[in-house]
């Protein structure tokens, strides 16, 4: 693959992400603009940001990288309507064998890599805990921080980073499945069941279920992906072993 194509790739993997290069910025974004009586302009700090994000070794330029610009938009009140056009962050990224973005990271004279965040909006509905879980079953270790570049340093850090997305979508799908299999369980209750359903709530989430002899109340804790479930009787004995089937 050539330099030129392996750029195309990294220019259409971060616009995924509302990310661009000073060069690529959507005009909108380089114009000042107006909102509630003050002036937001935004080329300045792009051109402060190329001035002093410098790369620390010229090692990192054999590599595909580039600085980018977090675009965002932000929407008027309880509207679709878009009130500014902003710049959150920049990031200095690389592309990794596999096409992702890694980030370079910075901390007490080390150097590291990581995914870029918006790869983690998978993760946000798994406890931490299995998340750890996950790596650790998959053999995902980081390599020692960079204290000084070469590139099998940098080489394994970008491999680690792809490893770490491969891991992370792998094990979110799984904990989807999971969680559509709850889901469905609830919904075969609520069928089989003729009850009026409600559901409120975000982990749990919390369905009841109202039968004229019964309520069921099912938590679905989707970051576990894991539910529960309690029973109030309005009925006698006979009716409580009939509905026991249907649990």
């Amino acid at each position: 693959m050539t330099t030129a194509t392996q750029n195309e790739l990294m220019h259409a993997e971060a616009a995924k992400f509302n990310l661009f290069t000073a060069e690529n910025l959507p005009e909108v974004y380089k114009s000042p603009q107006y909102l509630n009586g003050s002036t937001f302009e935004y080329i300045g700090r792009v051109e402060r940001d190329l001035q002093n994000n410098i790369l620390p070794s010229d090692v990192l330029k054999e590599f595909i990288h580039g600085l980018f610009f977090e675009c965002k938009q932000q929407k008027r009140n309880f509207s679709e309507e878009i009130e500014l056009y902003y710049i959150d962050h920049s990031y200095r990224l690389f592309l990794t064998p596999a096409g992702n973005l890694a980030m370079l990271k910075h901390h007490k004279g080390k150097y590291t890599f990581f995914p870029y965040y918006s790869y983690h909006h998978k993760w946000y509905n798994i406890e931490y805990n299995k998340r750890v879980k996950a790596l650790e079953v998959a053999g995902v270790v980081e390599p020692q921080q960079i204290g000084v570049f070469t590139p099998k340093k940098v080489q394994s850090w970008l491999n680690y980073c792809d490893s770490y997305i491969n891991c992370l979508y792998s094990f979110a799908a799984e904990a989807q499945t999971e969680n559509e299999k709850i889901q469905q369980k609830i919904n075969d209750f609520i069928e089989k069941s003729g009850g009026k359903a409600s559901t409120w709530g975000n982990d749990p989430k919390i369905t009841t279920v109202d039968c004229k002899l019964f309520q069921v109340r099912f938590n679905h804790y989707e970051r576990s992906q894991y539910m529960s479930h309690e029973v109030t009787f309005k009925g006698g004995f006979l009716d409580v072993l009939d509905i026991i089937e249907f649990i």
